[in-house]
């Protein structure tokens, strides 16, 4: 039993990266054209989210939205207003809440 929930797992983590394969391939086939963007972030290892492993990418970012992820740096026709070079650097994409209550801790009555 554990083993085929394992083997489910690895045939889910294998679909999703497939899944997030292709968006790449089809956000870097689109860069075919002339693209302008607000902001550029490169040389990342970009999350999606889904819990698989980072990709080394790049964001294309137009009026506050990602709108493309790929090799984009460097291509002809592609263009930014802004560019952050993220190389070694973790990129996520969306909001992260970071928010804790850890500080609870500094206005209690007891404090030593």
């Amino acid at each position: 039993m554990r083993h085929r929930i394992e083997n489910e797992g690895r045939r889910a983590r294998r679909t999703a990266t497939a899944a997030l394969a292709g968006a790449v391939l089809a956000a870097g086939a689109a860069v075919a054209g002339a693209q302008e963007f607000d902001l550029l972030v490169h040389g990342g290892f970009v999350f999606d989210g889904s819990g698989n492993p980072a990709i080394r990418a790049d964001l294309g970012i137009r009026g506050g939205e990602v709108v493309a992820v790929g090799r984009l740096a460097g291509k002809d026709g592609v263009s930014a207003g802004r560019s952050i070079d993220a190389a070694g650097l973790f990129v996520a994409p969306g909001w992260v809440d970071l928010h804790s209550h850890a500080d609870r801790s500094l206005v209690g009555d007891d404090l030593r």
